[in-house]
């Protein structure tokens, strides 16, 4: 009879082992890279599409083996439902802008909607605005704890990321930035109003262009630590009031090489009550 019960108890150890292993591969082998732009949501509602482009969008929810024109809004979707966006659109006429009524997570790949194809290699943007306004006002969207977005360009245009993120109250973590040469107005309010982020990402650009982080985290009322490594900020209007409304307190990071900035010059600075440090990796 022990040895009953012993084989059974190992049995059981063995399975729980099994699934443990399972579910740790099946997250290991997510890459936000390889992966499409996908909203998943995390409790049932609708997937609201505004200034549709002239070139045709795409949604798939069986992983791109089936892929759909979008016309207008994807309503009654149900809990967990996942939603990957392609498209090969050569210009953004119309800001499209995406929001839903519900919980959602969005990770994978924003590349997808402007190649469907080669998204995953793809680091050059070709057509201004690319991006602008696509999530504005999207108050559901929440981070995913494992699964990431990624904006890998580093060849940027004019306006590319304006207002990305603007009022997404919920964003919690910004995506990765890793752009080392700017483009005028790149960043220009892209997480103004995201009164729940706690950090900025990395900005890794030396040099400064004309308004490219203007109003960049205007009204992020949680915001305590940027980090920053710019060694030129001289362009016109690159920081006008990009720190305005942060928090009372937290941590400027910047590079060592840098002694120009002031204590919120017209919210354009560093934060006042901000400790200043040198940032290293």
């Amino acid at each position: 009879m022990k040895n009953k019960f012993l084989l059974i108890a190992l049995f059981l150890m063995l399975a729980t082992f099994l699934a443990v292993s399972c579910d740790s591969s099946s997250e290991e082998e997510f890459d936000p890279y390889t992966t499409p732009l996908t909203i998943e949501l995390k409790n049932a509602g609708t997937i609201h599409f505004e200034q549709l482009p002239s070139e045709s969008l795409y949604y798939s929810t069986d992983d791109g083996t089936t892929k759909t024109a979008v016309t207008g809004n994807l309503e009654n979707l149900t809990a967990g439902t996942k939603v990957c966006l392609y498209s090969d659109r050569t210009e953004n006429d119309n800001f499209l802008n995406i929001t839903c009524d519900a919980e959602h997570y969005v990770y994978g790949n924003i590349m997808s909607t402007i190649d469907s194809t080669n998204f995953a290699t793809k680091t050059d943007l070709t057509f201004d605005n690319a991006f602008n306004y696509l999530f504005c006002g999207d108050t559901m969207l929440i981070n995913h704890d494992s699964k990431d977005l990624v904006l890998p360009a580093t060849t940027l245009t004019s306006y590319c990321y304006e207002a990305m993120f603007a009022y997404c109250t919920s964003l919690t973590k910004a995506p990765e930035l890793p752009a080392t040469e700017l483009t005028a107005y790149c960043y220009e309010s892209m997480f103004s109003g995201c009164t729940s982020l706690t950090k900025s990402p990395v900005l890794p650009a030396e040099v400064l262009v004309e308004s490219c982080y203007s109003s960049m985290f205007l009204g992020c009322t949680s915001l305590a630590e940027i980090t920053c490594l710019a060694t030129n900020i001289s362009a016109s209007n690159s920081t006008s009031y990009w720190i305005s409304e942060v928090a009372a307190s937290g941590y400027f990071y910047k590079s060592s090489a840098m002694e120009g900035w002031a204590v919120q010059s017209d919210y354009s600075g560093v934060p006042e009550n901000w400790e200043i440090q040198n940032y290293s990796e």
